[in-house]
């Protein structure tokens, strides 16, 4: 019953993950979306008894105020339509609310990892993830199509390697949050900002 929890936000935190990305740039998303390095910290407190460094706690203003940066860039880009400029208000307010979902999911999640953790958890551990994938599963099915399953045949392969990569990269996500702690996974995936800038302007450069 406790998997219910962190599944629904993270069920929820799919459905915003789409809503944000159909409207703002990949880039931008991943920025924004640091936003739930701050909630993580936030809730970890009352959750997990963590007690954070000020180094700790000034590093998030820091944060956030890279995100507003790249939040008002964006804004002045699309600032010449103001169905663009709504489009991007619309898609930073579902990227905060994902990460605040995120940031909940994974402190929550860290909290039932390590309070059944022992030395030779190793197998409850993977069947936790399974459960959890299976539970946030159920949460999202009814906002599939009728036909999800012969569309989903469908799907070029790209498609279906974003969707394994997505895959491995929530089990990678567990194993850090029981090994480590969902700050640490937070901070790590700051890594993927650098290389999605990278990846994004090298096909800008392509496509030109």
């Amino acid at each position: 019953p406790q998997l219910a929890v962190p599944a629904g936000c993270f069920a929820a935190q799919n459905v915003l993950f789409y809503y944000a990305h159909a409207r703002l740039s990949a880039t931008v998303y991943l920025s924004l979306s640091q936003s739930k390095t701050l909630f993580t910290a936030l809730f970890s407190v009352p959750l997990l008894g963590r007690r954070l460094s000020k180094t700790q706690w000034a590093s998030q203003p820091l944060l956030m105020a890279g995100c507003v940066l790249v939040l008002m860039q964006s804004m002045a880009s699309s600032s010449a339509s103001k169905a663009g400029a709504a489009a991007v208000a619309a898609g930073a307010a579902a990227c905060l609310a994902s990460g605040l979902l995120s940031g909940f999911a994974n402190v929550f999640f860290e909290k039932i990892l390590k309070k059944r953790a022992t030395t030779s958890d190793d197998a409850g551990f993977w069947a936790r993830q399974l459960q959890l994938s299976l539970v946030t599963f159920l949460f999202v099915l009814p906002c599939a199509p009728r036909n999800w399953v012969a569309q989903s045949l469908k799907l070029p392969r790209a498609v279906w390697a974003v969707v394994f990569l997505k895959a491995l990269g929530g089990l990678l996500i567990g194993a850090t949050i029981k090994y480590a702690s969902a700050i640490s996974k937070n901070f790590a995936s700051a890594c993927a900002i650098v290389l999605t800038a990278a990846l994004s302007r090298e096909a800008r450069l392509s496509a030109t």
